[in-house]
């Protein structure tokens, strides 16, 4: 204790002073699904919940922008949670623009903006439904995944999504529709029904707690594509949001930002496209040595939100 309180005095530069959560959906997950997917979501209950304990001990909750000055500056601080929310789903407004507000939270929702549009490809959805419907899962090349059972049917969702993230990713469809030319698949579901609206964005950009950040376009994963398809992507969707929404966007988030589907090389290349903070998903704290365009969030769920801020209050 007494050496973290002197690191804390003397600004040493690996101090850590809080996190960045990461979550993605603002709904209640359904207990019949497959949990790699379900964890996804939090119930407004309990966010709620998570707010209260991280408050009891001592948390401040800021922006984006808090957070990265605090790094920057090296001020004395401690316990800082920033929450984050990936891709753009619909129930970040009409659930977490309320919840959000009444719990005086800061936010920053990164936008995919192919969902926007109704043109995204909910690969993750479209497996989950697969694995459920089926006891069996065989795909085009012979592999085949047993899904008789649950324990079964979320290791093979684990199993099948490592196969998605290593295919191109410049026409993932016409790849799906080969790797599952087995079963007759919607690949358009979830386009009418899950994502942002424009008008939601516009709102929610007006909203003082809330941050429109940049998701890419596509939500491809950069492991599958080349310099210039990354670039594209990640410009394109800045341009789609300063069009319809009228936002600049100042910070990006890598869709799966996992190290098997991010590299080094990615991570130079959008440091040269001029947004204030990159967010990945590596697990760690803030410190003050962080660099804001490789910054680490804590990914929290409905079953381990307590544990994340357990270590935030013994770390930070």
């Amino acid at each position: 204790m007494l050496t973290h309180a002197l690191d804390r005095l003397l600004h040493r530069p690996r101090t850590a002073i809080g996190a960045i959560l990461m979550l993605h959906r603002v709904d209640t997950p359904d207990a019949e699904g497959i949990w790699y997917n379900q964890h996804l979501k939090m119930s407004p209950r309990t966010i709620e919940e998570m707010a209260a304990y991280a408050r009891e001990h001592k948390c401040r909750f800021v922006s984006l922008d808090e957070m990265t000055d605090a790094i920057r500056r090296k001020r004395n601080v401690r316990r800082l949670i920033a929450v984050t929310l990936d891709d753009g789903y619909r129930d970040n407004y009409t659930n977490g623009l309320s919840l959000f507000r009444r719990l005086n939270i800061p936010y920053t929702v990164y936008v995919c903006t192919k969902m926007v549009e109704g043109e995204m490809l909910y690969w993750w959805d479209i497996l989950e439904h697969l694995v459920l419907t089926n006891g069996r899962i065989t795909l085009n090349d012979g592999r085949t995944f047993d899904c008789a059972a649950k324990e079964a049917k979320e290791q093979a969702f684990l199993d099948i999504r490592e196969v998605i993230l290593r295919l191109p990713q410049n026409d993932l469809l016409s790849h799906l529709r080969e790797l599952f030319s087995n079963y007759s698949v919607d690949y358009r579901s979830g386009n009418d029904r899950l994502a942002l609206t424009w008008e939601q964005i516009r709102e929610l950009s007006k909203e003082p707690l809330a941050t429109i950040g940049n998701h890419t376009c596509s939500h491809l994963a950069f492991s599958g594509c080349s310099d210039a398809e990354i670039r594209e992507d990640i410009m394109r969707a800045a341009d789609e949001m300063q069009e319809h929404a009228g936002v600049a966007t100042r910070h990006f988030a890598y869709p799966f930002g996992e190290a098997s589907a991010v590299s080094r090389h990615d991570m130079d290349l959008v440091k040269t496209l001029g947004f204030t903070t990159s967010a990945t998903t590596n697990q760690d704290y803030v410190r003050y040595g962080t660099d804001p365009l490789e910054l680490p969030r804590l990914f929290v769920t409905e079953r381990n939100w307590k544990q994340v801020l357990d270590g935030i209050i013994a770390h930070c």
